[in-house]
C-alpha cells in the first residue's frame, strides 16, 4: 500500500506530532487555558488535523471513544493509577448501579 502522506508533507506531519500530543493531553485534562495556548501555536492546521485523526483508533465507535467525558474525574483517577486508556474507557462504559436504576 502506498504511503498516504505525500513525500513533501511528511516533514509537516512529523512536526505536528508534538503539538497534537500536547493538544490531546490538554483536552483530556479539560484545561481550557492550555487548549487555547496550543491553538494559538498552530501554524499548520491541516497537518495537526491529519495527525490527530491518525491518532484515533479506527476500531471503536465515537461513543466508545468519548465515554471518558461522562466521568472525567474517574477516568483521570484510573489513568493516574496505571490503567490504560482503553481499559479505563471500558470500565467507565460498564453499567453501574446508578446507571441501571435510571
Amino acid at each position: 500500500m502506498p504511503n498516504p502522506i505525500p513525500r513533501h508533507a511528511e516533514s509537516r506531519a512529523d512536526a505536528a506530532v508534538p503539538l497534537a500530543a500536547r493538544f490531546v493531553g490538554a483536552v483530556r485534562d479539560l484545561d481550557a487555558t492550555e487548549i487555547q495556548q496550543i491553538r494559538d501555536e498552530i501554524t499548520d492546521p491541516d497537518a495537526v488535523m491529519f495527525i490527530l485523526a491518525a491518532m484515533v483508533p479506527d476500531d471503536r465507535t465515537p461513543a466508545e471513544l468519548l465515554t471518558w467525558l461522562h466521568r472525567p474525574d474517574e477516568y483521570r483517577r484510573l489513568r493516574q493509577n496505571g490503567v490504560t486508556s482503553s481499559v479505563a474507557e471500558a470500565l467507565l462504559a460498564r453499567p453501574t448501579a446508578t446507571n441501571q436504576a435510571a
